[in-house]
């Protein structure tokens, strides 16, 4: 599972930390992928991951800044990208996400709504609400056809209304 983007709690990293510890609960093999944020991944492990999450801690990596081909790097190795939004006005890496095939959980505000369909090329769920983010993800990895199906909608959904033309 792949979080892309900037360690603030409007970005739903606290909902993210707290529904981390239920997904394991069900799937304890998920594999948690934090890319981004501003310095080194010991400042913002250091920053962000609590004490509750330190049973877990083997599971949960941070990658700290990224340059652009290191975060494609970790798109491509992703099964399922997360975006916990409280409020997003647009949302490019749900779009990086679904130009790499990436089954995509997310938030219903703003510009994912706008972006996404719900079932159709991706999971949503309300903001803030983090049992409805952990059942998102826990539902991603127990149905593989879902998962994958996802994706390849994703994929097709962004190459045929969100590219630049390039005649």
């Amino acid at each position: 599972m792949l979080y892309s983007g900037r360690f603030v709690d409007r970005k739903g990293i606290p909902e993210l930390f707290q529904a981390i510890p239920r997904v394991l609960e069900y799937e304890p093999n998920v594999q948690f992928v934090l890319a981004g944020g501003y310095g080194t991944a010991d400042q913002i492990e250091g920053a962000w991951l609590n004490e509750s999450l330190a049973p877990y801690r083997h599971q949960i990596h941070f990658t700290g800044w990224l340059t652009p081909d290191k975060v494609s790097e970790w798109y491509r190795c992703a099964d399922i990208l997360v975006m916990p939004s409280w409020y997003e006005p647009f949302g490019i890496v749900i779009l990086e996400g679904m130009l790499h095939g990436i089954s995509i959980a997310a938030t219903a505000v703003g510009g994912p709504l706008d972006i996404l369909q719900d079932e159709r090329n991706a999971l949503l769920f309300p903001p803030r609400d983090v049992e409805a983010l952990a059942q998102a993800i826990i539902k991603l990895v127990r149905r593989p056809e879902l998962l994958h199906r996802l994706g390849q909608e994703a994929a097709k959904e962004v190459r045929r209304n969100w590219l630049w033309s390039r005649s």
